[in-house]
C-alpha cells in the first residue's frame, strides 16, 4: 500500500484509491478529558482563542467536529441541533448537504496541547 503511494508520487502519477474499511466509516476520537477542558474554561489564559469555541454553545469543544458547511462544532451540540429538525448550517443558515459529522482532529490536538 505504501509503496503503490510513494511509486505513485515519484512518477506524477494519480494516487491508489484505497477502499473505506468500516473503521474509516466510525466516528473517531474519544470526547477530550472533561477534567482537560474544564481546566481551560476556568484557565488563567488571557484568551482561550475563539476556534476552541463551538459556535452553538460558546463553550470549548470537548469533541470538536466538522459539517459539511466547513464549520467545526462541539459534537453533542451540532447532534442537538439536528435532532431539533434543522437541516441548515448554524453559522451560515445555509442549506447543510449532509449531517455527517467528521472529527476535527487538528482542532482537538491544539485544545489538548494548550492545556497540557
Amino acid at each position: 500500500l505504501e509503496e503503490s503511494t510513494h511509486a505513485a508520487i515519484r512518477n506524477g502519477s494519480r494516487l491508489p484509491v484505497f477502499a473505506q474499511t468500516q473503521a474509516d466509516q466510525t466516528p473517531g476520537a474519544a470526547p477530550i478529558d472533561a477534567a482537560l477542558v474544564s481546566k481551560l474554561r476556568n484557565s488563567s489564559l488571557a484568551r482561550v482563542p475563539n476556534e476552541f469555541n463551538c459556535p452553538i454553545t460558546q463553550e470549548v469543544m470537548a469533541d470538536p467536529v466538522m459539517a459539511s458547511d466547513g464549520h467545526t462544532y462541539d459534537r453533542p451540540a451540532i447532534e442537538q441541533w439536528f435532532r431539533g429538525g434543522h437541516q441548515s448550517s448554524p453559522v451560515t443558515n445555509a442549506q447543510l448537504t449532509s449531517q455527517q459529522l467528521v472529527p476535527n482532529f487538528a482542532l482537538r490536538s491544539q485544545i489538548i496541547q494548550a492545556r497540557s
